[in-house]
């Protein structure tokens, strides 16, 4: 039975009733009044009263809209049912539905903290990426400083090799003026011997001869012989 309004129509006339009504029932059988069953009908008629027959109605409505509302709730979570999960068997949907937004919820965390490395790493490869750019500008550069270098250097090479010889040369004349010098000093030497030695002949002479004249002039003439053939 779906429809209970008539019902409900004739419980609310009954149960708008306010004065004492008597009903009496009479039930035929064949093999004559049954009293268990009067007692039963009675008792029955005594508790299904009209305000009873009214609440039972809106129980009936109300576990209605109930039912409505479960079937569009079975219908809207069946995709929970044919997704299930091994660790969600034995699971109401409603948990299955939370476990599932609560693991959604932490995976959203994790792609938040991946897309912020992600990031921070762009980052840190654009940075990489104009120092890349920067050493090569630089590297370029020394490239063309080189060049330019190196054809200074051939320009100059000709100089150079001038220069080298100039100073073979100058190293060659100074290992001559060097030997000449040495020659010098040997001769130099000699001389101041030769003179230390006439100076002491010459004050020998001085002290033991008496003709001190003649000593002198022989003195010079020998230290002028000297000489002249130290020149």
């Amino acid at each position: 039975m779906d429809d209970y309004s008539k019902l409900q129509e004739l419980a609310e006339g009954a149960n708008a009733v306010t004065g004492d009504v008597h009903v009496e029932m009479t039930i035929a059988s064949d093999a004559g009044p049954n009293q268990a069953e009067i007692d039963a009908v009675t008792a029955f008629m005594e508790a299904a009263t009209p305000a009873v027959v009214l609440e039972l109605i809106a129980e009936i409505k109300r576990l209605t809209v109930h039912d409505s509302l479960l079937a569009v709730w079975m219908e809207k979570t069946e995709w929970v049912q044919t997704t299930c999960h091994s660790q969600e068997l034995g699971m109401h949907r409603a948990d299955a539905i939370l476990s599932r937004i609560e693991h959604l919820k932490a995976e959203i965390v994790r792609l938040r903290t991946a897309e912020g490395d992600a990031m921070t790493y762009k980052a840190g490869m654009e940075n990489v990426a104009q120092q890349r750019d920067q050493l090569k500008a630089e590297v370029k550069e020394n490239e063309m400083h080189m060049r330019a270098f190196g054809e200074v250097m051939k320009s100059q090479a000709g100089q150079i090799e001038q220069l080298k010889a100039e100073v073979e040369r100058l190293e060659g004349d100074c290992d001559s003026h060097l030997e000449a010098h040495g020659k010098l000093g040997v001769h130099y030497f000699e001389l101041k011997v030769d003179s230390e030695a006439l100076r002491k002949a010459l004050t020998d002479i001085r002290e033991n001869s008496s003709d001190l004249g003649a000593c002198e002039c022989a003195a010079d003439a020998l230290a002028a012989s000297r000489k002249k053939a130290i020149q």
